[in-house]
């Protein structure tokens, strides 16, 4: 963000905390038996299919809202930075920002 220095900085780090939000929660889908499986304690009163649905959800709805509270977070230090740090140099550019004779 602070080398490319796109017009929208926050936005575009929150869309990418969006996107690690959905393979966060793919991420979880794909590992869930092996990790958790059928056996999740503290809602025996529900049917094994319920049950399950239900915490996929919660699961996935987790992992969104993580992703996307990351990219927030990331968003707001990428405008704060955006604001103290000068912009880099480009390419042909001079220290005084005038252009070198063609």
């Amino acid at each position: 963000m602070l080398w490319r220095r796109p017009p929208r900085p926050f936005l575009t780090i929150v869309v990418i905390g969006a996107l690690y939000g959905v393979f966060l929660a793919a991420g979880h889908q794909v590992f869930w038996d092996s990790s958790l499986g059928m056996d999740a304690p503290g809602l025996a009163g529900l049917e094994p299919g319920a049950r399950e649905a239900l915490l996929r959800g919660a699961a996935v709805m987790s992992s969104l809202v993580t992703g996307t509270m990351v990219g927030v977070i990331a968003g707001g230090v990428a405008v704060l930075l955006g604001r103290v740090l000068p912009a880099p140099a480009r390419r042909g550019d001079q220290v005084d920002g005038s252009r070198p004779p063609a």
